[in-house]
């Protein structure tokens, strides 16, 4: 047992570099290896071991990589959330000066009751305005009618001969 644990010690050992156990730092005869099935299975369990150790080390460095960049993200979002709120809180305090500004039989509806009363309103001004649009229209079609006949009296009161008088009459 004290050989195996001499070789295993030994194997570590590198020129100019102490040894573990003496202090040493020339290596002239390390402990050799001793035959038995007992020792190499073991060293093949601790190389397995090593082997493990490494790669649970590899993926201990990438997950904490993973927690701190899932960090940052979740930092991110809190960020986001709370200005998202803010600008809420702002819509909510625009959306309350709006509808007090509403007649107030419309303050009391639903959001969805309001856009339709508003649809409503808005239509009954389309038609208002369109109905305004075509009297100003007609409005203008009498003025003009009214200039010739203002025109064909003054012909007709100028003296004018009267094939002049039937001519602007055709036109009319």
């Amino acid at each position: 047992m004290d050989r195996n644990d001499a070789y295993m010690l030994s194997k570590n050992l590198k020129e100019d570099e102490p040894c573990s156990v003496c202090g040493s730092e020339h290596h002239p005869k390390p402990a050799g290896h001793t035959e038995g099935t007992e020792l190499t299975a073991l060293e093949k369990r601790v190389e397995n071991a090593r082997e493990k150790l490494v790669d649970a080390e590899r993926a201990y460095r990438e997950a904490k990589k993973a927690a701190l960049v899932a960090g940052e993200q979740v930092k991110a979002l809190a960020g986001q959330i709370d200005q998202a709120m803010q600008e809420l809180e702002v819509k909510n305090v625009e959306y309350d000066t709006q509808k007090r500004r509403l007649p107030e039989e419309l303050r009391e509806l639903g959001l969805e009751l309001i856009r339709l009363e508003l649809e409503k309103m808005n239509g009954a001004g389309a038609e208002k305005l369109q109905a305004v649009e075509a009297w100003e229209k007609k409005q203008e079609e009498y003025k003009e009618e009214l200039q010739r006949l203002n025109e064909i009296m003054l012909l007709k009161n100028t003296g004018e001969n009267h094939q002049t008088l039937t001519n602007h009459i055709l036109i009319l």
